[in-house]
């Protein structure tokens, strides 16, 4: 995937955690597509039994923010991994 931001093996420092072919930030309707046909081939209900969303492109990120809640990571760095930035 993306062989331009990748040197010497290793891909670049800045390079997304789902990125297109090109390397950059993958958009959210192509993830948001790419999370539906995961969750239908694995057999998942859609929606739950009271009508309501289950799968989303909010999805990832409620998700991500659980575990590591749940890890004990500290709440002000699942703040900020939350809308996007580094932690250094």
């Amino acid at each position: 995937l993306c062989p331009l931001r990748f040197c010497d093996g290793r891909p670049d420092r800045d390079l997304p955690l789902f990125p297109d072919l090109l390397g950059n930030a993958a958009p959210k309707a192509a993830m948001v597509l790419t999370i539906t046909a995961a969750a239908t081939r694995a057999i998942q209900n859609l929606r739950s039994i009271d009508g309501v969303l289950r799968v989303s492109g909010h999805m990832l990120r409620a998700t991500c923010a659980q575990m590591l809640a749940k890890i004990d990571m500290d709440l002000y760095n699942v703040q900020l991994l939350g809308r996007g930035h580094q932690i250094y």
